[in-house]
């Protein structure tokens, strides 16, 4: 299933990423911070979690609002780990 996928929307996939790219071009990073990391660091998440999400639809075709609003909460909150640090 995941190959049928991408046969059927690489193309859409890469045009997503590349429009996030531009949008994380705006994005004001800390003195420092290595833009193309900052991104790599961030599709690196994005990737993890649409992986995640695919493995778990193949496994169970009956993925409910409840699972659905969980998920965003966990992913959600690894990009607030991104966004606002994890050091105190």
């Amino acid at each position: 299933m995941r190959e049928e996928i991408e046969e059927k929307y690489g193309e859409m996939i890469a045009s997503k990423n590349k429009i996030r790219e531009r949008l994380f071009e705006k994005v004001l990073l800390r003195e420092g911070v290595d833009r193309g990391q900052a991104f790599k660091l961030v599709m690196l998440t994005m990737d993890y979690f649409d992986n995640k999400y695919l493995s778990e639809m193949i496994d169970n075709n009956d993925l409910d609002e409840t699972y659905f609003q969980s998920f965003l909460d966990e992913r959600n909150s690894f990009f607030d780990m991104i966004r606002y640090g994890i050091q105190k």
